[in-house]
Formats: C-alpha cells, sequence, structure tokens
C-alpha cells in the first residue's frame, strides 16, 4: 500500500506536468495575437446599446496564456481563471473563444490598432474593449 501511494504521488504531478505546459491549437499565426495582458478600457452593446456592464471594473486586466488559461484580474488580485479555446469564426468577428465550463459566454474576438475586442456571444451582449499592456 505504502509503494502504491508513493508512486501516485510521483505520478500524478509528473502527468500534470508534461499535460499542462502543453500550448493550445490555434487556427492561424494573426489568432495568437490575443496571447498576454490586456487593460480593460471600456464596454458597448447589451439591450439599450449603451453598454453599463459590470463584468469588469475600472482596474480590470485579463490575460489569454499560449496553454490555454484565461485569468482575469481586479487590480493585482486574481477574481476568474478558466481553460479556454480558440476557433476560427465566420462572421465579422475572425475568431471564437470557446470556456471549457457552460457557465459563462463565449466570446467572440478580433484585435485593431492594438485593441483587442471581446463580444459576447449572446443575443444583446456586450463588447469589451482593452488595449495591451
Amino acid at each position: 500500500m505504502k509503494i502504491r501511494s508513493s508512486i501516485l504521488f510521483f505520478l500524478i504531478p509528473a502527468v500534470l506536468l508534461i499535460f499542462g505546459c502543453k500550448k493550445i491549437s490555434t487556427p492561424d499565426e494573426d489568432s495568437k495575437i490575443i496571447f498576454g495582458q490586456w487593460e480593460y478600457s471600456y464596454d458597448s452593446g447589451g439591450f439599450s446599446g449603451g453598454g453599463g456592464s459590470t463584468t469588469f471594473k475600472e482596474d480590470s486586466w485579463v490575460e489569454f496564456s499560449e496553454k490555454g488559461v484565461y485569468e482575469v484580474y481586479e487590480g493585482s488580485k486574481k477574481v476568474q481563471r478558466r481553460r479556454f479555446k480558440i476557433q476560427p469564426n465566420d462572421g465579422h468577428a475572425k475568431y471564437k473563444i470557446n470556456f471549457s465550463s457552460s457557465d459563462v459566454l463565449d466570446y467572440y474576438y478580433m484585435i485593431e490598432d492594438n485593441k483587442l475586442i471581446l463580444i459576447e456571444t449572446g443575443f444583446d451582449g456586450f463588447s469589451y474593449v482593452f488595449t495591451k499592456k
């Protein structure tokens, strides 16, 4: 029993290390521009079209890693962490971010003039604009 526990103690972290360090696949080189840190600027849209979302606060910023991890910060405090994948999209926004959990909306995204625009996939959704950190 003790030998089995020792094997599991070393095997589980080794497997996590090997598979946890793998970069996600991306549709093309342009889709990789999203990787890095982005400061929240403003939002627009919603039912009235005038913005007003509470998803991000004034001091919020997000990070998209090549390993498929999306993190949201308020100042220096991490408030959200999710796994994601990038897929091509046929609409106005060229790419779609699919989160692994089903309790949040996915985003379409595009990058123009060093600005990241995240667009909620639902009807009457918000758009969020970020600038590269």
